[in-house]
């Protein structure tokens, strides 16, 4: 049987407060049966007996990014990585099989060390009724994430402190349109942390510097 870490003062959590008994009961579920990677798959008419909660759907949306659905019926809790383990490391064993499971799913990024998760679970079109109102107000468009310029990312690192090329990190992501596997990044500020954390360690900041001159020589 897999043994997880629990916060002891989840209980006193503003936001865990805040929820309904169902979406508390609902929520330790998630993060106690889901794998090593914070990935689950829901059968919701089992959880439902198994928890006695009526909708099970209803109260996964109440959840918001904390949950997102990564295919179906498979859903992955962004913040258990990081409280699980903190950074994941390959040359840790159970991390470097946590690592293996995200890029099954499209939610890793080996070249940065980012979790790349994906915009919230676009729902699918239904097909359009024959007849009636076809005059139906549709909704706007969501905006795109905001690309940052190459002075955005110096300034940060700058008010991190924490030495990164900005350029180098720009021309890196832009070179990928700003996405990783296909997918785009959410938080290219996540991704800054990411390589902070990255150039502590012998050997990564040399690797990227020699991506960047292939990418500025040809």
């Amino acid at each position: 049987m897999s043994k997880r870490f629990i916060d002891s003062g989840l209980f006193a959590d503003s936001w865990f407060m805040q929820l309904k008994q169902d979406e508390k009961l609902l929520w330790i579920y998630l993060i106690t049966n889901c794998d090593h990677a914070g990935i689950i798959e829901l059968n919701v008419p089992l959880v439902s007996f198994l928890t006695g909660i009526a909708d099970v759907e209803k109260t996964l949306r109440s959840f918001g990014d904390r949950m997102v659905n990564v295919r179906a019926n498979y859903y992955f809790l962004p913040g258990y990585i990081k409280f699980q383990y903190g950074e994941l490391r390959e040359t840790v064993n159970v991390q470097r099989s946590a690592i293996r499971r995200l890029e099954e799913f499209g939610l890793w990024d080996s070249e940065s060390g980012c979790i790349t998760v994906p915009d919230r679970h676009q729902k699918r079109q239904e097909p359009k009724k024959k007849g009636g109102n076809t005059t139906a107000t549709k909704k706007a468009p969501k905006t795109a994430a905001k690309t940052p310029t190459v002075e955005d990312v110096r300034e940060y690192c700058k008010e991190r402190k924490n030495g990164i090329d900005a350029e180098l990190f720009w021309h890196h992501y832009n070179s990928r349109g700003w996405q990783v596997n296909g997918r785009k990044i959410k938080s290219w500020k996540s991704c800054v942390i990411t390589w902070e954390k990255r150039n502590k360690n012998s050997g990564v900041r040399s690797e990227h510097d020699s991506a960047y001159e292939q990418l500025i020589n040809g």
